[in-house]
């Protein structure tokens, strides 16, 4: 990685790249994201999130999407998740968007896989 981060989440994309996202980089809370891409055996800076978040989850969900939930500024907690959407193509990973979806909203869309 590119970037010293503690308390930073992490999730594989559909694109079988490795994303880490946010953390805590000894001085401020991070909204940068990188990936590692296992057949280039390389790491690449990702897009900004929209918030600055530590102490995070994140996951993948059935749309191949990486959500990020929750987490802190280091002022206020977060009920916010973003979403990292990727393209896939050959030999690259892409990351198209993220956008910052409002809590209620990405549990109703994720009704049918939640446990």
């Amino acid at each position: 990685m590119g970037t010293i981060r503690s308390g930073c989440c992490a999730a594989t994309g559909a694109d079988n790249c490795f994303y880490v996202m946010g953390g805590y980089d000894g001085d401020t809370r991070l909204n940068s994201c990188e990936f590692y891409d296992p057949t280039t055996e390389s790491w690449t800076d990702g897009p900004q999130m929209v918030k600055r978040r530590s102490g995070a989850d994140a996951a993948t969900g059935p749309d191949g999407s990486i959500y990020v939930v929750g987490g802190t500024d280091g002022i206020m907690q977060h009920s916010s998740v973003e979403r990292v959407r990727i393209q896939i193509q050959i030999a690259e990973c892409n990351i198209i968007v993220h956008d910052s979806l409002p809590l209620p909203l990405l549990l109703h869309l994720c009704q049918p896989w939640l446990c």
